[in-house]
């Protein structure tokens, strides 16, 4: 037991690495599948191709019938279909095979015998990271895999499993909130200050050691949070207004700084604070960062991370990137922006010096560059870049 929990230790480690080098994710995965005591593993993005920021990494699976599975076999996925079906596909669960369907009714398909059996995979344990209702982070599952002689998945592989899973979830979470800063320097201060997103670094004793452009303008308002230096320390403390909430924002610190490996919740899992102004709360998400990361020096090492979400600061996207990544004119792409302050197109006519007819062809333009077909699916997608 003991050296099983040793292990677990380190493999927690390997896996707050990734967040900072996505590279190894492939020698994570495989290190997952051994602590589970199977011989072959997906991580991947189901919903997100590779050159939109998707990721897929295998371990012992062929290259081919990853390929097949994307040209053929991805709608007849009968693990995928039930799972929806059911409605377990929900983020932080854990699905046996036996949740799904009958053994009988899957080596009776089609999705069996001409696919799965390439790669001699009959049972599956499947933790879904993110689901679909992630709002800035994309659908995420890690599935374990066994052979068709192999021994059945039980329920202590899925508590085994949901040890993992939140770890996980935290260091997908990190790496995907970082990525706009260029993953091969996620690990410099100025490239967090460049983040559209309230940042925080936190020492071991949960003192914060770094706040970005982003946090120290949102904080800087004292509006039910703020950072105050300690006496005799260059660093800060974060701070609220209230008791229970500060002993709240407290226990979230110490439980990334000195983790329990064990006793972790999600990624998504925010933690609101309110705010005396009345304004909607604001949002925290806590995660650990490995040992041995690049941030601060000997002395100053960051063992936390805290993203800080303030819904009333107003979302800002640049034009350029519209024009660079969705392929927009200069004028679709002024246009589209202007849609994130929720004005008319009348008003978008006026302030543009245009006609509204001209102001409609724009807009139908951008819907199909951008293959969504309403207002809000539009906004939905400028806010996902904006984050």
């Amino acid at each position: 037991m003991q050296e099983d929990m040793i292990r677990f230790g380190a493999l927690i480690d390997r896996i707050y690495q990734g967040a900072l080098h996505p590279e190894i994710w492939p020698a994570v995965l495989q290190e997952i599948a051994a602590w589970m005591g199977v011989s072959k593993a997906t991580l991947f993005t189901p919903t997100l191709a590779l050159q939109d920021g998707g990721f897929t990494f295998d371990h012992n699976l062929t290259r081919e019938s990853a390929e097949l599975y994307s040209i053929k076999f991805q709608k007849e996925d009968l693990w995928v279909s039930k799972a929806l079906e059911k409605r377990l596909a929900f983020q932080g669960n854990v699905i046996l095979d036996s949740d799904l369907l009958p053994e009988a009714e899957l080596f009776a398909s089609s999705f069996y015998q001409d696919f799965l059996v390439l790669n001699d995979m009959a049972r599956v344990l499947s933790g879904i990271i993110f689901d679909l209702e992630s709002a800035d982070i994309p659908c995420i599952i890690c599935a374990m895999y066994r052979g068709r002689e192999d021994s059945p998945f039980t329920e202590l592989d899925r508590l085994r499993f949901q040890l993992v899973l939140p770890h996980l979830s935290r260091a997908l979470g990190v790496m995907f909130r970082l990525q706009k800063a260029d993953l091969l320097v996620a690990a410099s201060l100025a490239a967090l200050d460049q983040i559209n997103s309230g940042i925080l670094l936190v020492s071991e004793n949960g003192e914060v050691i770094f706040a970005n452009q982003v946090a120290r303008r949102i904080l800087e308002d004292e509006d039910g949070l703020y950072l105050k230096r300690r006496v005799g320390s260059r660093h800060w403390r974060l701070l609220a207004n209230d008791n229970q909430t500060q002993a709240t924002i407290d226990a979230a610190i110490r439980s990334v700084t000195r983790l329990d490996v064990v006793d972790i919740t999600h990624f998504s899992h925010s933690v609101a604070i309110r705010r005396p102004s009345g304004r909607i709360p604001f949002g925290l998400q806590f995660s650990a960062l490995h040992a041995d990361n690049e941030f601060g020096s000997e002395t100053d090492t960051a063992r936390g991370i805290v993203f800080l979400t303030d819904a009333t600061t107003p979302i800002s996207v640049n034009s350029d990137s519209l024009v660079r990544f969705l392929d927009l004119t200069p004028s679709e792409a002024r246009l589209a922006t202007a849609m994130l302050e929720g004005i008319s197109l009348q008003e978008a006519a006026s302030r543009f010096g245009v006609s509204l007819n001209t102001v409609k062809t724009q807009l139908q333009q951008i819907y199909q560059k951008t293959e969504v077909d309403s207002r809000a699916k539009l906004v939905k997608l400028l806010i996902s870049l904006a984050a």
